[in-house]
């Protein structure tokens, strides 16, 4: 990925999509290859430091703390690496891009329905100001409504200058904000190409239905 870059993973469950972000956050050790992020070769990297060398994450799931209020779900998405003010001052600049994070600020996040939860994990993600933003399935489980909002969110997320990579199975979607593409079968990369080229392929559009795309 370049910076700046929207660039979205397909693959049909059991493709491993998760299992490769896995192995990006150190979650999981390679067996072969190598992982570098913004210049440094990261595999091996304790899981924490990730994260503090600019990565943010939407986990498959939104992983929210339920028990937790809005607000300090999003404090955790500091990382412990800024100073209270500053972290105040970030959720109220991220609060005027997303009014939901002001009105629930206090309800416990489990409370939320899916659509309010994947504003929150989108947001909690960005409290750090990270340079790539790693979405994982941010549209499982949503409404064809609410899955244009999320997309909605990504496209305004890669305009303030975050690179964005979408990992998903929604594929009409995906390859709408996407710059390029790849697509995943069994652990294995078989197609690439930009947005337009991913598109227009006989097999994408037959495995993801995009004969009216």
């Amino acid at each position: 990925m370049g910076p700046g870059e929207i660039v979205c993973l397909l693959g049909s469950n059991g493709a491993g999509k998760t299992t490769l972000i896995r192995v990006v956050l150190g979650l999981l050790r390679p067996s072969g290859g190598e992982v570098w992020l913004f210049g440094r070769r990261v595999d091996g990297w304790m899981p924490h430091r990730i994260p503090r060398s600019g990565v943010g994450v939407v986990p498959e799931g939104r992983r929210l703390f339920p028990k937790m209020s809005v607000y300090e779900n999003l404090l955790m998405g500091a990382h412990g690496r800024a100073a209270p003010a500053e972290v105040r001052a970030r959720v109220e600049e991220l609060s005027r891009r997303f009014p939901l994070l002001r009105e629930r600020a206090g309800q416990p996040a489990g409370t939320l329905s899916g659509g309010e939860q994947a504003q929150v994990a989108i947001a909690r993600a960005l409290v750090g100001r990270p340079r790539l933003l790693i979405l994982d399935e941010p549209s499982l489980g949503l409404s064809p409504r609410l899955c244009l909002e999320v997309f909605r969110l990504v496209r305004e997320i890669h305009a303030a200058g975050t690179a964005v990579l979408l990992v998903e199975q929604n594929a009409r979607q995906s390859l709408m904000v996407a710059d390029r593409g790849y697509v995943l079968q069994k652990g294995q990369v078989v197609l690439a190409g930009t947005a337009a080229d991913l598109r227009a392929d006989p097999l994408v559009r037959r495995a993801y239905s995009l004969a009216e795309a």
